[in-house]
């Protein structure tokens, strides 16, 4: 089992990783977790991301992935690919 399931340095830090908690129209796949759209929420964060980027008052706020993290979790260095406009909020 060892070398399918990695080290346990691997382990922790995949155990590290966010977990999917919601979804609305996900970034990547288009799928959603959520019955309703979450209309205020989405509009909330289209007005963070223009106030603070007025070069993106084209664009709309379409898309929701709420992750949740454990306790020294962490997401790590990485880079978005194939997203236009968008915001992150951590709470």
């Amino acid at each position: 089992f060892k070398c399918l399931l990695g080290s346990s340095e691997e382990q922790q830090k995949l155990q590290r990783r966010p977990q999917p908690f919601v979804s609305w129209v996900h970034p990547y796949t288009r799928h959603s977790s959520a019955s309703l759209e979450p209309s205020w929420l989405l509009a909330w964060a289209e007005e963070i991301m223009h106030t603070e980027a007025s070069e993106s008052s084209e664009h709309r706020v379409d898309s929701l992935l709420a992750q949740m993290y454990v306790p020294g979790g962490s997401l790590g260095v990485h880079r978005d690919e194939d997203l236009s406009w968008g915001l992150g909020i951590s709470l």
